[in-house]
């Protein structure tokens, strides 16, 4: 692991991003996050992540990152054949399966949502907001690093253009009210900090406890 992974997840997440700094070795706390915006993002914020894991807030506080994260790997290629797209955005990997992270433009589910095979058996993760994802660290489990299995730039995609395996029971949907939000939504990111100053370097607000991972 090298010394600093900040500027690097910077370049690979892009703006806006929301990280949230957690002890090594574990994902999450009861430290409350959801108040965490990227205004406060600073250099000086940014280079204490370094000493542990590295979460972060997904959804609309992080301008519509995402993460799909697939607990077993036999969905892993079935859901590539599916979306050969995604096979160049960034996908990292803990202790099983993958988590392939994405950033939507226009509308998409503002809920998070576990993926299921039937009424009952979970297969994975669709995360938005009030979660978050490690992507940077050392798994509770394994005690080794996250991997980055693909080491490039999350990509910008339309939502409604991604396709689920067939066997997927409740595929994530946009409902009216996501939509209604995508069309309504400003962006208005201001007094932010520059990329370049960094040298070195289930949640809403009131919640306690990151909820899934």
């Amino acid at each position: 692991m090298i010394d600093d992974p900040v500027p690097e997840l910077i370049r690979l997440l892009g703006d806006p991003a929301v990280f949230i700094a957690w002890p090594s070795g574990v994902k999450g706390t009861i430290k409350k996050w959801g108040h965490l915006t990227w205004a406060e993002m600073t250099p000086e914020y940014l280079v204490r992540l370094k000493d542990g894991n590295i979460g972060v807030a997904l959804g609309e506080v992080s301008g519509g990152l995402c993460a799909i994260d697939w607990d077993d790997e036999a969905f892993v290629q079935p859901f590539l054949d599916l979306n050969p797209l995604l096979a160049e955005t960034l996908q990292t990997h803990g202790a099983r399966g993958r988590v392939f992270w994405v950033r939507f433009q226009g509308d998409y589910p503002k809920r998070s949502s576990r993926l299921k095979l039937g009424p009952t058996q979970e297969v994975g993760e669709f995360r938005s907001n009030g979660n978050q994802s490690i992507v940077w660290g050392i798994h509770p489990d394994t005690k080794k690093p996250y991997q980055r299995v693909v080491d490039k730039p999350v990509i910008r995609i339309e939502f409604n253009s991604i396709q689920w395996p067939k066997e997927i029971s409740n595929p994530p949907r946009c409902t009216e009210e996501d939509r209604r939000d995508a069309s309504h939504s400003v962006a208005s990111v201001s007094s932010v900090p520059s990329v370049s100053s960094v040298t070195s370097v289930s949640s809403v607000q009131g919640s306690l406890c990151p909820t899934n991972f």
